[in-house]
C-alpha cells in the first residue's frame, strides 16, 4: 500500500504535531493538513480529500462524531478514525453509527496508530482490544436485561442462520461443510458470514470464533 493521503484533527496544537512526526516517518503516509475544530475538518475534508482522517472529539464548536457524519456523507469514501481521551463504549458506539471506521485511545502507540491508518485505508475496521471488549460487556449485560437466550436477540441483531453458521465455523467446519450440513449453497454461507463480520464489525473468521466462545455460542 502506497500513497495513503492522512489529515489529522484534534483541538491541541502539540497532539497535531506529535500525530504528525509519528505518521511522518513512515513512507507511505502522507499528511495531507490538519484542523482545529469540527467545522473546520468538514471543510478540510471537502477540499484536500484526505483517504483517511484521524478524529480528535473535543467539542468547541462541532464534535468529531458529527463532523464525521458531516463528512461521510459528504464523502463516502474518506475513512475516518476516531480519537478518544477515553474509553466510553457509548461513544465508540456513536462514532460507529456516524460512519467512522474506527475507534482508538489518543494514548495509542505510534506503531499502532500507523497500523490503524493503513488497515482503514484498506478498508478495515479498526477497533482497540480495551474497546472491543468493552462493547462485548454491553452486548452481554443488554442479553441478561432482555432475558435473550441467543445474542442474535440482545443487540448484536443476528438472525437465526447466521447463528448457526457462526456457530458452526466456530467449530472448525469449513465454508462447504457448513453448507452441507444447514442444506444450503456454498456462497449462502459467504453471505451469512460477510453479514455476521458486519455486524460485530469484524475482519475476519478468526475474530468471530473468539466472539462465538465469549457469547457462548459454543461450548
Amino acid at each position: 500500500m502506497s500513497g495513503i493521503r492522512v489529515a489529522v484533527v484534534d483541538d491541541q496544537p502539540l497532539y497535531r504535531a506529535g500525530v504528525r512526526m509519528v505518521l511522518a516517518a513512515c513512507p507511505n503516509l502522507e499528511v495531507v493538513g490538519e484542523a482545529g475544530d469540527g467545522p473546520t475538518a468538514v471543510a478540510l475534508a471537502r477540499q484536500l480529500r484526505p483517504d483517511v482522517i484521524l478524529m480528535g472529539n473535543a467539542r468547541p464548536a462541532l464534535d468529531g462524531i458529527e463532523a464525521t457524519r458531516l463528512i461521510r456523507a459528504e464523502r463516502p469514501e474518506t475513512r475516518v478514525i476516531l480519537l478518544s481521551a477515553r474509553e466510553d463504549v457509548r461513544e465508540a458506539l456513536e462514532a460507529l453509527a456516524a460512519g467512522a471506521c474506527g475507534y482508538l485511545l489518543k494514548a495509542v502507540g505510534p506503531e499502532a496508530l500507523i497500523e490503524a491508518v493503513e488497515r482503514a485505508a484498506a478498508g478495515e475496521y479498526v477497533l482497540g482490544p480495551s474497546v472491543m471488549q468493552l462493547i462485548l460487556q454491553e452486548a452481554l449485560e443488554a442479553a441478561r436485561k432482555n432475558g435473550a437466550d441467543e445474542p442474535a436477540r440482545a443487540g448484536l441483531r443476528l438472525t437465526r442462520r447466521e447463528v448457526e453458521v457462526l456457530r458452526l465455523i466456530a467449530r472448525g467446519r469449513t465454508n462447504r461443510q457448513v453448507a452441507a450440513e444447514l442444506g444450503i449453497s456454498e456462497n449462502t454461507v459467504k453471505n451469512h458470514l460477510r453479514s455476521v463480520l458486519a455486524k460485530l464489525s469484524l475482519n475476519r473468521r478468526s475474530q468471530a470464533v473468539r466472539y462465538a466462545r465469549q457469547l457462548g455460542l459454543i461450548e
